[in-house]
């Protein structure tokens, strides 16, 4: 059956107001070579000096265009002889290319080369029917899915949804030409030129989807991938094994505030880094996926820090090609797998591990010399604590599952109080909670599952909200933020345990912010999703894996 994803893309946005010149603005192509010259670009793009970075720089040997006003050519011209970067004009005057472009004729042709100027409105995203003295209907609300019911305006609006559905000979033909292919279709696309946004129906009413909330843990499965990787793989049927040949995963121990903020920035803003784990907190291990491509640049980036990187995994693909498959076929996959009972939580089974769990329990003289110890003061033990020389945390237990113990509650105040203490007495920093919550050690043979865990929804109004909220996202393993705090009222999503529920509430209150419960049982919603029918093998928007699959 041939399977059709429809992209159909949207011009959204309108051009305003005064139109600016760019009277003898000139761009430049510069080539860092180093990666000083690299490093000092990058603090010229964010020093606020007014040069517009047309392409920002990356790393060495890779181009980087900028404009340069006429009041600045001096100062650009010094800025390039004290740093030795190999400059060329590329574009001498941006007005005189600006005037240059080809209007649109009066025949009413449109294309690549006749189309409109800015300040001819060429961000147009209305429709060309005239409505009295108006022109246009906003295509995005002229369909007859719940026609007018939600964002509506009257006409000379920009979100006018016209007279009736489907009055435009736009919506109207792209609909029949849906219905016409309605067998084979599986999904729809709408692209806007609009904001960097990912959006689930509906749009008319607060309801949602019957799979939102599979949809919106695809949509915030923790990956990074561009736009155009994520069209890509809509779009595309079939294709190769992604492979890691020559990928190493260096280990980091940050053991400052400026090493943990760059390395935050830096998994925020690359997509040629995968951090495996994450920078949380000073003197706790970052471990990092670098490409061949972007190992010189890496060593560059640790040198700059002042930063030891330990090659923790050579070579990826190796490691992989080396795992132990269940089957003699060599093949693992949906139909061939390990059984629960044949994984284990926590621990490895490769004697050259660093978590090798040993051929049996108690296979070692020193654990097993200290259960019997154990055993014999038993009737007289309070409480058990085990030092180790790793990383600033206070773990409890267990580790090889997500259940908490009975008396949870209590240690994880007396761990929180312990903390607070440590960092006024000596000034370290120490991160307080379950094994598996703290580390994501658990290599569990079930599902995770998020049971009585709540979504709040809050807006910051005021910057010292918003700083606060920031902060706490930079620096919590208890919250896992949804949607980040990006500006002033603007939405923050963040997901809370049950455990946590206090806690949470007691910022809340600290801050004067209103939290209203968005999603009151997360594993509810995920309950309520509909997997892939296996005996079909049908797979589809109704019919797909979790994101745990």
């Amino acid at each position: 059956m041939q399977v059709i994803l429809l992209l159909i893309p949207l011009v959204l946005g309108t051009a305003w107001g005064r139109v600016a010149r760019f009277d003898n603005y000139t761009v430049y192509r510069l080539t860092p070579k180093t990666d000083e010259q690299v490093l000092k670009l990058r603090q010229l793009e964010t020093s606020g000096l007014n040069f517009d970075f047309w392409q920002s720089p990356s790393f060495k040997n890779a181009p980087v265009d900028l404009m340069v006003p006429p009041h600045r050519h001096a100062q650009f011209a010094e800025l390039i002889q004290a740093l030795q970067i190999d400059t060329k004009q590329i574009i001498d005057n941006v007005q005189r290319l600006i005037d240059d472009s080809t209007p649109a004729s009066k025949s009413g042709e449109f294309g690549w080369t006749s189309y409109h100027r800015l300040d001819e409105n060429r961000l147009w995203r209305m429709t060309r029917k005239p409505y009295g003295d108006c022109i246009g209907v906003d295509p995005n609300r002229n369909w007859g899915f719940h026609w007018n019911e939600g964002g509506t305006s009257g006409p000379c609006e920009e979100i006018y949804p016209g007279p009736e559905p489907f009055s435009e000979v736009e919506t109207r033909s792209l609909s029949e030409y849906i219905t016409s292919i309605h067998e084979n279709l599986v999904g729809y696309l709408a692209i806007h030129s609009y904001s960097q946004l990912l959006l689930i129906p509906y749009g008319y009413s607060n309801a949602h989807v019957e799979n939102y909330a599979e949809l919106t843990l695809a949509g915030r499965c923790k990956m990074k991938f561009s736009a155009v990787v994520l069209i890509t793989a809509l779009a595309v049927a079939s294709a190769n094994i992604v492979r890691y040949d020559n990928y190493k995963v260096y280990r980091m121990l940050p053991t400052t505030e400026e090493q943990l903020s760059r390395l935050r920035e830096l998994e925020r803003t690359s997509i040629e880094y995968n951090f495996w784990k994450s920078p949380v907190a000073r003197n706790v291990p970052v471990d990092v996926m670098v490409p061949p491509n972007m190992e010189e640049h890496f060593q560059g980036l640790v040198h700059r820090l002042q930063i030891r990187a330990i090659p923790y995994i050579t070579d990826v693909q190796t490691l992989i090609d080396e795992g132990n498959v269940k089957t003699k076929s060599g093949r693992f996959g949906w139909n061939e797998y390990y059984n629960v009972d044949e994984v284990k939580g926590g621990a490895d089974q490769n004697p050259c591990s660093e978590t090798y769990a040993g051929p049996e329990p108690f296979s070692e003289i020193e654990t097993r010399t200290l259960s019997q110890y154990i055993g014999t003061i038993q009737h007289e033990l309070v409480g058990y604590l085990a030092f180790h020389s790793y990383s600033q945390l206070l773990l409890i237990p267990y580790g090889h599952t997500y259940e908490h113990l009975d008396n949870y509650e209590e240690l994880m105040a007396i761990g929180n109080k312990a903390s607070t203490s440590l960092s006024q007495r000596y000034g370290t920093e120490y991160i307080v909670g379950a094994i598996p919550d703290v580390i994501s050690a658990v290599v569990s043979a079930h599902v995770a599952r998020y049971d009585n865990y709540k979504v709040y929804r809050m807006f910051p109004n005021t910057e010292s909200q918003l700083k606060a909220l920031r902060q706490l996202e930079d620096t919590t393993v208890d919250f896992d933020f949804w949607r980040g705090p990006s500006a002033k009222n603007a939405s923050v999503e963040i997901m809370v345990a049950p455990h946590k529920e206090p806690h949470f509430h007691e910022l809340m209150d600290e801050l004067k912010l209103v939290a209203t419960p968005y999603i009151p049982n997360v594993q509810s919603l995920i309950d309520e999703t509909n997997r892939k029918n296996m005996k079909t093998n049908r797979f589809g928007w109704n019919a797909y894996y979790d994101c745990a699959e």
